[in-house]
């Protein structure tokens, strides 16, 4: 530190000892705490800049500097702290393991409950009945993961039917965290009977986070799907690469792929905007007979999921599918769906 640097932080050492003085987690000692670090925060710029040009970018060295921040917040317990921390690594990084792993805890510690509904309809152009679906979905952030569950309701072809799940998504060290869910369709008239799933995601640095999965459908026989993704983060977006494998006898066999782009933004990182492309069956996830009828569609869809408030968020999807037929006319099926989550 150049002699310029610390008289320019000499009143940091009397801003420290008045903060002993007080009392821990008293008002006063909060706003004293975040006096000294809002005053100390450039002085983590400058150090940043003096290593600018040793090889490192000047925004990669600011952005350890304020990890090394959120961990030490964090392991002093000063959650609101670390929380803002948190939120200016991922509102730069959305992928960053660590600060994932912080702002879900704190999250667990906080509004652990989080209740989702939504909507979604889908037209066909020759004209056949259209489909609905509805979905009410009730979370809970815990210390291991977050623990859903959700009901689906369904018409399609004609008929009515409803879904039962139960996702949870265990952490189990920074930058390595699970899915599993288990699902089950009392009249299976539409989805199957039960439906098992389970994928394993491992950050392998360099902003790339790979998956692997299977989904397994119990129709009149068990139909096994495999899955496999490929993400890269890169600043503010995220790049996803999907492919799902179907090993089953006559049309039903297919590989299908999709590519999603993501535009992270807001003040904690989480809100996005983003487009995708599919080929093959058209939906990112299979949960249904209706889901696995596409084999061989293209489409392209745009989505939406922003923060309203502190505890409320909109999520809104569309997309339009194209599927060749025999009768030499194409078929469209395009849809829309929009929903709400509330955080108490």
């Amino acid at each position: 530190m150049t002699s310029n640097t610390r008289t320019g932080y000499a009143d940091v050492t009397e801003m420290l000892r008045h903060l002993s003085t007080l009392e821990e987690e008293s008002i006063p000692f909060e706003r004293q705490r975040n006096s000294i670090i809002e005053r100390c925060l450039p002085l983590a710029d400058h150090i940043a800049r003096r290593y600018r040009n040793r090889g490192e970018p000047l925004e990669d060295l600011v952005q350890v500097a304020r990890v090394g921040l959120m961990n030490v917040e964090w392991w002093s317990g000063r959650g609101a702290a670390a929380r803002e921390q948190a939120n200016a690594v991922l509102a730069r990084d959305p992928g960053h393991p660590r600060a994932r792993l912080v702002q879900q805890r704190l999250g667990a510690a906080g509004r652990r409950w989080k209740a989702t509904t939504s909507v979604g309809f889908e037209r066909f152009s020759d004209g056949r009945e259209s489909w609905q679906e509805q979905q009410l979905s009730v979370a809970r952030q815990t210390g291991a993961g977050s623990v859903i569950a959700r009901v689906n309701h369904a018409h399609r072809f004609g008929r009515n039917d409803q879904q039962f799940e139960v996702d949870f998504y265990p952490s189990i060290r920074p930058g390595t965290y699970g899915f599993v869910s288990i699902g089950v369709a009392p009249d299976h008239t539409l989805d199957p009977k039960r439906r098992v799933a389970a994928d394993l995601y491992q950050s392998v640095g360099a902003g790339f986070e790979l998956s692997g999965g299977f989904r397994r459908l119990e129709f009149t026989d068990a139909t096994m799907i495999y899955v496999g993704t490929v993400t890269k983060y890169i600043g503010n977006w995220m790049l996803t690469g999907k492919v799902y494998r179907v090993p089953a006898p006559g049309a039903l066999d297919s590989t299908s792929g999709h590519l999603v782009v993501r535009r992270y933004y807001g003040s904690d990182g989480t809100s996005y905007i983003g487009a995708g492309y599919s080929q093959g069956l058209n939906r990112e996830e299979i949960r249904g007979i209706g889901d696995l009828v596409a084999l061989d569609s293209q489409t392209v869809r745009g989505q939406m999921d922003t923060v309203i408030s502190a505890r409320l968020r909109l999520q809104i999807e569309a997309n339009t599918s194209r599927q060749e037929r025999t009768t030499g006319r194409s078929l469209w099926q395009t849809s829309f769906s929009t929903g709400c989550s509330v955080r108490f």
